[in-house]
């Protein structure tokens, strides 16, 4: 190893986020679409009220509930019937995340190579892995955490 890994992570407890936004099991898509949408993050872990990970929510996973919803009341009602489309996306925004969350999630350790999350991400199409001591979110770390680490790379010292 040069000089110039000193300067970037090498394991996910190196480069993973510890203030992670989480959402609980309960909470409503309306809920968890504002929490996301405050955060400016397109996803995160669902904890259980001990902090074990029990899923990831997704604006997709939201988008795509929201979109199955109607595309299944859509020969029921006309486009113009706004009474009957603001009641049909309350009763949508008011399921709980539990029901449309990702379960068998991929998680890695803090002690995971930054290598080794990448080839996860990429083998897997996923944007971010959240990361676990005894099933306890510790941290998690994202495609732009891995970004922000290879460019603290100093090119002079390689």
């Amino acid at each position: 190893m040069g000089d110039y890994m000193t300067s970037i992570g090498e394991k996910a407890e190196d480069i993973m986020t510890t203030d992670v936004v989480t959402v609980k099991p309960k909470d409503s898509l309306h809920i968890v679409s504002r929490v996301l949408s405050e955060a400016k993050t397109s996803g995160a872990p669902v904890v259980d009220d001990i902090g074990r990970i029990v899923g990831v929510i997704s604006e997709h996973d939201i988008v795509a509930y929201l979109s199955t919803f109607e595309d299944n009341d859509q020969d029921m009602v006309d486009s113009t019937d706004l009474p009957y489309l603001a009641h049909s996306y309350l009763q949508a925004s008011a399921k709980p995340v539990e029901d449309i969350m990702t379960t068998g999630i991929i998680t890695a350790k803090p002690d995971t190579s930054i290598e080794i999350l990448a080839r996860l991400m990429t083998d897997n199409n996923i944007n971010r892995i959240p990361i676990v001591v005894k099933g306890k979110l510790v941290g998690m770390v994202s495609r732009i955490d891995i970004l922000r680490n290879i460019g603290q790379v100093d090119l002079d010292k390689v």
